[in-house]
């Protein structure tokens, strides 16, 4: 960070921040439980397996910064970890915001372009995660394929009684076979209006303050 005037605010308890694997990229969300003498603890919503070295990524602002921790587990849903030298933190690669975890909301998806599934379908699956660029899903039918372009509502309101849901488009990133036959749709969100932005910025805001209040909830207990 050498020349950059800006020097960033590391995390503090209550924040939300990803674990970020170094060879898969694969990221965990986690709340800052407390911080002490430069150790974090932190707390997920479920057991995770985290490995002993991984970056920490957070946001300060609206810029996305990370560091590597090296991490010790204290139990199966809490980590202990203490990040790199502050001279050391750097801006994140790729500047995307943080997942949120979703209580198995149902979640509505309609059919706009396929090569395996009929235009205008509907179907209702269960969304996992949201952040601010896209949202991942479970699917047990049939899937669709990466590239495919849809529309996902999460208030879904009574559509059969043509009471129409507010509909984002989105296209397909990606399709992540799981064990059963089980597999993961992630979608990638193709805003076409500032409504359509507000909306997915206020239920992924309130997921991660959903979060955050379960781990203040947790800690009391």
């Amino acid at each position: 960070m050498d020349g950059d005037p800006i020097t960033p605010t590391a995390p503090v308890a209550g924040d939300v921040v990803e674990i970020v694997e170094r060879l898969s990229s694969t990221r965990v969300t986690a709340v800052v439980e407390s911080v002490r003498d430069g150790r974090y603890a932190l707390r997920f919503e479920r057991a995770t397996t985290i490995p002993d070295e991984a970056r920490v990524r957070w946001f300060d602002g609206d810029t996305a910064w990370q560091a590597l921790s090296h991490i010790e587990r204290i139990d199966e849903t809490r980590v202990s970890c203490r990040l790199a030298p502050a001279g050391d933190w750097e801006p994140a690669a790729v500047r995307r915001s943080l997942r949120a975890a979703v209580d198995n909301s149902p979640m509505l998806v309609r059919i706009v372009s396929s090569s395996v599934l009929a235009k205008t379908r509907r179907l209702h699956v269960v969304c996992l995660d949201i952040s601010a660029s896209g949202c991942r899903s479970s699917w047990s039918a049939t899937p669709p394929r990466v590239g495919d372009a849809v529309d996902v509502a999460w208030d879904v309101g009574d559509w059969n009684a043509g009471d129409d849901p507010a509909w984002i488009p989105a296209q397909v990133a990606r399709v992540i076979s799981r064990p059963f036959g089980a597999r993961q749709v992630g979608f990638k969100f193709d805003m076409a209006n500032a409504a359509q932005a507000a909306h997915i910025r206020a239920w992924h805001q309130a997921w991660l303050q959903e979060h955050r209040c379960r781990s203040v909830h947790a800690r009391q207990t």
